[in-house]
């Protein structure tokens, strides 16, 4: 194994790089260029559970309580649900970088760690997913429920933005899904990073859309639907 130090990639851009990147980044948005959702919506919640959400952090918190509203708003539509948590069985199989990172044993099954915030559910009817990587697509069978319920849009909340909202918004974009990740219901310690990540997933691979918008497209699609099962 090598004992070199760790690379500092942020080492090798000066100011004017950083600046010029989030210039790059922000006329991508100011684009106007989306892709809209489809016509059968669901909404996945990744890892609002105890052990990532930091009470005293106002952030997370909003994020929290907006996913909360927007659920309520899915639920009486009859939009489905899916809400992942990460939990391992056993660490010794998690992921190299995350087992050299972190101490994973709170997140073991069982631990209260684990546990869905009960602001968000889960509530009847809801499915719930358990994870042991950062997409909520990878070893899971997410995509299976998807495709089975005919789902071609994804209303993503969760936690973290630069991290597994990111990986997960990445994976579904590559199964050919409709994803718009919902601003007020996102959140990242990070300052630089959850901000970017979000730029750089509305230039290249998701809408980004406020509650708002969220919730019309909840409602409007969820008129369409209970239509056509009449």
């Amino acid at each position: 194994m090598s004992s070199c130090e760790p690379i500092d990639p942020i080492a090798a851009a000066d100011a004017e790089t950083i600046a010029g990147a989030l210039s790059h980044l922000r006329a991508g948005l100011r684009s106007g260029r989306r892709h809209g959702p489809g016509s059968r919506p669901c909404v996945i919640v990744v890892d609002m559970q105890r052990h990532f959400i930091d009470e005293s952090d106002r952030d997370t918190v909003a994020a929290v309580q907006a996913t909360a509203e927007l659920l309520g708003h899915a639920r009486r539509a009859a939009i489905p649900v899916y809400l992942v948590q990460v939990v391992f069985d056993d660490v010794a199989g998690a992921d190299p970088a995350w087992a050299a990172r972190f101490d994973l044993r709170a997140l073991l099954r069982g631990e209260q760690a684990t546990e869905i915030d009960t602001r968000l559910g889960p509530h009847t009817g809801d499915v719930v997913i358990g994870k042991r990587h950062a997409s909520a697509f990878a070893g899971t069978d997410l995509s299976g429920r998807l495709a089975a319920a005919e789902v071609d849009t994804v209303l993503l909340c969760g936690l973290t933005t630069s991290g597994c909202v990111r990986a997960t918004a990445v994976d579904g974009a590559a199964q050919g899904l409709r994803v718009e990740v919902v601003l007020d219901c996102v959140a990242d310690s990070r300052p630089l990073s959850g901000p970017v990540a979000l730029a750089d997933l509305a230039d290249r691979y998701a809408d980004v859309v406020d509650l708002g918008e969220a919730r019309d497209m909840v409602e409007s699609l969820g008129c369409a639907l209970g239509r056509a099962r009449r």
